[in-house]
């Protein structure tokens, strides 16, 4: 657009200077049917673009690496008879990992409803936020340009993809009761306590009913029990945007979230409940993950939270708070090298390190003391399925 744009002033700053030189009313004319054209151009394309309506749809969710496509359509109330070129900016911005990616696209516009298809690389895990950034309306020659309305911000969360990775028990881990203490943080199926009140939904157990209330009130309401078993495993994911001295490659970042998800889903197939640790701020968060909605839950959650700019806030607070007291089996999951402070816990509980590595060709494997050393290469990470002991 700016190429004829510049053709066209070059013309008109080109017959004024010949205007000026000869003093034609030829030339005069020729200048003022120019000035005429650009200004008509400008006029019919103003009305063009206040009657087109711009239609994002995409879809909600879908798997990381899946080729997906955003549908756009540009629906015009009247015939167009300037506009012929539709210039959109969209913006991706994902959530987890910071990242935000710009793409433009040109579109011929020939009719009254024109349908296109824009294509979207999901790569990175995580919730991505899609909007037009800018939609500019050209005339058919390129010369003026008007803006549209831009559609409204849309979401899509891009589900991480699975690690092939099989898990080999020393030990099956188990919960304990604490005699009559029990976890309000915790939802469970011990009725006795109360979780949480809300209202009934189609197929929950009656005897959960909280008649007395439900009198008092409209609505039919509904406890729910809380946990009185404690998790002895806790699963920790501590990667941040960079180390120590680079970033991490955003590639590496979104397989290493995907392997400490695939890790706790395959602890969930075993049977074996657990908490996972989350970097969230300068905080760890963590959720239980009992059975398979606690697993899909956990993800989505994890999904919409921002990694830390730096590694390492996951042990530091995991230490400083001594919640080693707490487990007796630690999964630690990182990227780049292992921090010797992974190594104060030692004695203290079982230990699996698992870090993914930039580079490497080979799967590294240490025992140190109670504690097992795993080196995974990234682009080793899928080729095939890699057994580890916890």
């Amino acid at each position: 657009m700016n190429k004829s744009r510049k053709i066209y002033g070059s013309i008109f700053l080109f017959s004024l200077f010949i205007l000026l030189l000869s003093g034609s009313r030829y030339v005069l004319a020729a200048v003022a049917a120019e000035a005429a054209l650009l200004l008509l151009l400008r006029i019919l394309l103003s009305v063009d673009a206040k009657g087109i309506q711009l239609m994002q749809k995409m879809q909600t969710a879908c798997v990381a690496g899946q080729e997906l496509e955003i549908s756009m359509e540009a629906l015009s109330k009247r015939r167009l008879r300037a506009a012929g070129i539709l210039e959109v900016t969209m913006a991706y911005r994902n959530v987890l990992f910071e990242f935000t990616g710009r793409q433009q696209i040109q579109i011929p516009l020939a009719g009254r409803q024109e349908s296109f298809l824009i294509p979207f690389g999901s790569e990175l895990c995580g919730e991505v936020h899609v909007k037009v950034e800018k939609a500019v309306c050209y005339d058919l020659f390129g010369l003026c340009r008007a803006e549209l309305e831009c559609p409204g911000e849309q979401m899509l969360t891009v589900h991480p993809g699975k690690v092939p990775i099989r898990l080999l028990l020393k030990r099956q881990p188990q919960g304990y009761l604490e005699g009559e203490q029990y976890y309000q943080s915790r939802k469970g199926n011990d009725v006795s306590e109360v979780f949480d009140l809300r209202e009934y939904y189609p197929g929950d157990d009656i005897r959960s009913i909280h008649w007395k209330l439900s009198s008092k009130m409209d609505s039919v309401i509904v406890r729910e029990g809380s946990d009185t078993s404690h998790y002895d495993t806790i699963l920790l994911f501590d990667a941040g945007l960079g180390g120590k001295e680079k970033q991490w490659d955003k590639k590496v970042l979104s397989s290493a979230v995907e392997l400490g998800i695939s890790v706790s889903g395959r602890l969930i197939e075993l049977g074996i409940p657990h908490y996972i640790g989350i970097p969230a701020g300068d905080r760890i968060l963590r959720l239980q993950v009992s059975d398979r909605a606690d697993y899909l839950q956990m993800i989505d959650i994890w999904m919409g939270i921002t990694l830390p700019k730096k590694s390492g806030i996951v042990l530091q607070n995991f230490l400083i708070e001594k919640m080693q007291k707490e487990y007796t089996k630690l999964i630690y999951v990182a990227v780049g090298e292992y921090s010797e402070e992974l190594f104060q816990m030692e004695g203290e509980l079982d230990m699996t390190a698992i870090c993914l590595q930039e580079n490497g060709d080979q799967v590294g494997l240490t025992q140190r003391g109670s504690s097992q050393l795993v080196e995974l290469p990234y682009d080793l990470l899928y080729s095939h399925p890699h057994n580890i002991s916890i």
